[in-house]
């Protein structure tokens, strides 16, 4: 189970996923000093908590040999990676936890990627960095950067535990550069590539690609995602549960919401 926490708001947070049947039915999450747990990735265990959404995700088998692993792909997925490894002002590089927390700039450059990404399509949504600078203290993130020219375009933000890897945040400006736009696109495709090839590297046998709209009618993001992955197809429940008085009370105020 990969367990973090930190405050915000004078509330202690905790996050959980990669949970195990034992990890729930022990209720080992709440050993967790905190006062709200958000819980990921369940499947098929109600709690007594607040509901959030069932989400839908794609989980590819990384386990074979990486030339088997490419070819599962699909012929055009696998041209476009080819093509963005042959352009010679796209470089991507993968950082460990211990390594960011080394270097403050590729929390930074991933924030600014990922606040810009939503202001370009007129949303405001921020950069949980108390969270992801928690996870890297725990060792189970790694940050996928991608650059073309030198300057950074995009990232993965991953989280690892044992043999699971899940993404938990993406971000990539294609609208920064219009007139290089497929070179933007294929350097994206080639980016979760290289992601998963380390995260193969690491010891990782799954890698869930964290979530997607719907199976039936996805959006472009979605069908970005099952490009490479379109066979095992998962359903899981999120929660968020009370651990003490303060989070008994704002979970009472949540679900009234």
């Amino acid at each position: 189970m990969l367990a973090i926490k930190y405050r915000s708001h004078g509330i202690r947070l905790g996050h959980a996923c990669f949970l195990t049947k034992n990890d729930i039915e022990s209720k080992k999450y709440k050993k967790m000093k905190a006062d709200l747990i958000w819980l990921y990735g369940l499947q098929d265990h109600p709690l007594d908590g607040k509901y959030l959404r069932t989400q839908h995700t794609v989980i590819k088998d990384i386990k074979p040999n990486e030339d088997d692993l490419f070819s599962s792909l699909g012929k055009k997925l696998r041209s476009h990676i080819r093509k963005s490894q042959r352009e010679p002002n796209v470089r991507i590089i993968i950082y460990d936890s211990e390594t960011i927390q080394n270097d403050a700039s590729i929390l930074q450059e991933s924030k600014s990627l990922f606040e810009k990404m939503y202001a370009s399509k007129g949303k405001h949504v921020v950069f949980n960095m108390k969270m992801a600078k928690a996870l890297c203290q725990a060792g189970n993130l790694c940050i996928c950067l991608a650059y073309y020219q030198d300057e950074p375009i995009g990232f993965d933000a991953i989280l690892m535990e044992g043999n699971n890897a899940r993404l938990w945040l993406a971000a990539f400006v294609f609208r920064d550069n219009p007139d290089e736009a497929q070179i933007y696109s294929d350097a994206h495709k080639r980016m979760d590539w290289e992601a998963i090839v380390w995260c193969k590297k690491m010891g990782i046998d799954y890698f869930d690609f964290g979530g997607i709209n719907s199976f039936e009618e996805p959006n472009g993001i979605a069908r970005f995602k099952m490009d490479f992955e379109n066979n095992n197809k998962v359903d899981y429940m999120n929660y968020l549960v009370a651990n003490s008085l303060i989070g008994k009370i704002a979970l009472l105020f949540l679900r009234s919401k």
